[in-house]
């Protein structure tokens, strides 16, 4: 796995970008087809992408420390994430390279950490016999990828097509994004059910939410690819994007 990107996944989270004034709470109609023609009005648009962290001296040198102690073992650090995938932050191990009080900080730093945007573009949203679709000039290519079938309730990228998963509530405002969020999320996974007989399988995990940020009233997109080859794991893309028509 990559190291790097292990030690975010620990931590993996959206990002928020404040903004001065608040909005009247929106909301969505449950009709996804309707949500999404709201959500991603045609027309030009402002696109926020949300990945660059700001972090203080301090963090940095704890993760210098957990990510050099983790390529020491890094099967070991493997097994590990894999064990508590399912948990936001995983327990305290010794592995770490750091005292449970140092971990204890770490995870405080990471929980309340600030993302800002690396880049802002002006795009272009389309819609064609029910296709949304995303003009970027090229500025943003994985995002050019995506084309929304509100007829079929389906989203093709270049190498899959997702199915509508379920819906997305997040009622609090504890995490990076520090707004109530609420939306849809469409997956697609390769093998359909998961299957751990073979060591040598190639899985992929894809996954797109689309949502409305409490706070803001802003559009959220959020791009997952993920996928395990022969066992090495390997984060593609995570792409929280924050869009505001203009």
């Amino acid at each position: 796995m990559n190291i790097r990107y292990g030690i975010i996944l620990l931590f993996s989270t959206f990002c928020f970008l404040r903004c001065g004034h608040l909005k009247p709470k929106p909301s969505l109609s449950g009709d996804i087809a309707v949500d999404l023609k709201t959500l991603l009005q045609e027309g030009k648009t402002e696109v926020q992408i949300m990945d660059s962290v700001v972090r203080t001296p301090r963090e940095m040198e704890l993760t210098f420390r957990m990510q050099e102690a983790s390529e020491k073992n890094q099967a070991w650090y493997n097994e590990y994430l894999n064990q508590y995938k399912q948990m936001r932050v995983p327990p305290y191990h010794i592995n770490f390279g750091l005292t449970e009080k140092e971990y204890d900080e770490l995870v405080q730093m990471k929980l309340n950490m600030v993302l800002v945007p690396s880049a802002t573009h002006t795009i272009y949203i389309t819609s064609t016999n029910n296709i949304l679709g995303f003009n970027t000039q090229g500025r943003i290519p994985y995002l050019e990828e995506v084309k929304i079938d509100t007829k079929t309730n389906t989203i093709s990228l270049a190498n899959g097509t997702l199915h509508f998963s379920d819906t997305v509530f997040v009622a609090n405002e504890n995490h990076a994004l520090k707004s109530m969020w609420k939306g849809y999320t469409w997956r697609f996974d390769e093998p359909a059910e998961d299957d751990t007989i073979s060591e040598l399988l190639i899985t992929k995990h894809y996954s797109i939410s689309i949502g409305v940020l409490y706070k803001t009233g802003q559009t959220l997109i959020n791009i997952r690819e993920y996928e395990n080859n022969d066992g090495e794991n390997s984060l593609k893309i995570e792409k929280p994007l924050v869009l505001r028509k203009i």
